[in-house]
């Protein structure tokens, strides 16, 4: 069973740290490398990041080395950079660059040794990293990997090294008789001078690579797979193949429901380019769903168990990765729903997995849509669920982005109408009813309450003759009802006497 991942998964809070400039950075985030292939400086390491400053004692001496920042055994010359189109951690997250070093077949990757370069890196703002996501973090501590990047050129580093090399005692370079006047007795820096002084000599070794764009391809995201797959000259399934080794890194140029489009590169900059079956990636454990219309029956994709437990046991549940649409009359399969964000909300059991697709007419048309969990919101509680709309025009059904991003959604075929709730911490709730008019979702009516200094504030909104109208009301907060003072506990009573 092949074994792969995306940078797709369960939201965390990373405390990533990444050595930027504040040139490099652009509202609201930090500036991300062009996509492509990148060739290193062969003179690059001469120029050291000078923003990685070392302190100096005031006896020390220096003597400076500089090195590489890639190990001599990964014989690197080129890298291979991806650009995200999209939010691969989910809403808020932005678009993340992957880096992917061309290094040696033989070189292996080892934090205990000289070959402490991870072949591959995800920045910013992200550190997960598994031995089935080996996208490593950058610039936590001083024994990992620095990266400072521009748009179209990045550099690697590592912390400073200083080694010390030997100790010297300096004699005095003030003369006895000058010494002993009371104007250098005065003086702190004669009466320094006049006594011998130790000197600290050290090593400092500064190790730094420098990276240009040589070639601009515009790749989306690096793909991992850890078992031999093959590449197909065209995107069918009876196509020519190319047996590809693994573990193995592709560059991903566009992706379908079935199908990625890749560039597998070399070490030597040379690349081939093919079509990988997502069938065969994936391998997930297809379950047939109690949910069916008159037209089709669905079965959910969940990964192998195998997948999920590099972070987290496999019995707290698992994450839902597709969900297959099976002509009814023929069997075949009519459409296969990927790439929705979904994080561990189901359980490992073949029961409740057979609920995981539930259908509901989330526009009122009269077709039945498919809804699925989305992501939690941890203690928000604020989740999403994934809403694919049957689009009759195109007999297909399509994720609806609008309908997914919303907060503890509620579908009322009653009224005709959805609601959205959110918390926002402890003193700040509100929510949201729509209609659709014209076929348009509308916003019809909104409330939200908040806590602002020592007032309440309540915006209510309505949709009224085609104006959405707003009004606020402010209200002096409550006072807190203190605690009743505890009552004082009885003095024991005296033990009587014998």
């Amino acid at each position: 069973m092949l074994r792969w991942r995306l940078l797709l998964g369960p939201l965390a809070a990373c405390g990533l740290w990444l050595h930027a400039s504040a040139d490099d950075l652009q509202e609201p985030g930090p500036t991300l490398l062009e996509p492509g292939l990148y060739r290193i400086e062969p003179q690059g390491h001469l120029q050291p990041d000078a923003s990685l400053p070392l302190p100096r004692g005031e006896n020390e001496i220096w003597a400076e080395e500089f090195a590489h920042a890639v190990p001599a055994q990964a014989q690197v010359r080129y890298a291979i950079v991806s650009r995200s189109t999209d939010d691969p951690l989910g809403p808020g997250f932005g678009p993340l660059n992957k880096l992917l070093f061309l290094t040696d077949e033989a070189y292996r990757y080892d934090v205990n040794s000289a070959n402490r370069l991870c072949p591959a890196y995800a920045f910013p703002g992200w550190n997960y990293h598994s031995s089935a996501q080996p996208f490593c973090r950058t610039g936590i501590g001083s024994d990992e990997a620095i990266l400072a990047w521009q748009a179209a050129a990045f550099s690697l580093s590592w912390a400073p090294q200083k080694e010390q090399t030997e100790v010297r005692l300096r004699p005095a370079t003030v003369p006895p008789e000058q010494a002993a006047t009371a104007a250098c007795r005065r003086d702190w820096q004669c009466r320094r001078a006049a006594e011998p002084q130790v000197e600290v000599h050290y090593r400092i070794t500064h190790r730094t690579d420098h990276f240009q764009l040589e070639r601009a391809r515009p790749y989306r995201d690096v793909l991992y797979v850890d078992s031999a797959t093959p590449l197909h000259a065209r995107p069918r399934p009876d196509a020519a193949q190319t047996g590809m080794p693994g573990p193995a890194f592709y560059a991903v140029l566009a992706r379908d429901d079935q199908w990625y489009e890749v560039d597998a590169w070399r070490p030597d900059g040379s690349h081939g380019h093919g079509w990988l079956n997502r069938d065969v990636l994936e391998g997930n454990a297809w379950v047939p769903q109690q949910a069916q219309t008159g037209r089709f029956r669905f079965r959910a994709g969940f990964p192998p168990a195998a997948t999920e437990g590099d972070d987290a046991p496999y019995d707290e549940g698992v994450a839902l990765w597709a969900i297959e649409v099976i002509d009814r009359p023929s069997g075949r399969r009519h459409q296969v729903l990927r790439d929705f964000g979904s994080d561990r909300g189901y359980g490992t059991d073949p029961q409740s997995q057979a609920h995981a697709v539930q259908l509901v007419d989330a526009n009122f048309d009269g077709q039945p849509d498919l809804i699925v969990n989305g992501y939690s919101g941890g203690a928000g509680p604020n989740s999403t669920d994934n809403v694919f709309l049957y689009v009759p025009e195109q007999g297909r059904f399509v994720w609806d982005e609008r309908l997914s991003g919303m907060t503890q959604l509620e579908i009322d075929p009653a009224t005709q109408t959805i609601s959205t709730h959110a918390r926002g911490g402890c003193c700040s709730h509100a929510s949201e009813t729509y209609r659709y008019i014209d076929g348009q979702l509308t916003l019809v009516r909104s409330w939200d309450e908040s806590l602002v200094g020592d007032e309440v504030v309540t915006t209510t909104g309505e949709f009224v003759n085609g104006v959405f109208e707003v009004r606020e009301v402010r209200e002096a907060a409550p006072e807190p009802v203190p605690e009743p003072a505890p009552e004082p506990k009885p003095k024991p009573k005296p033990a009587p006497g014998p």
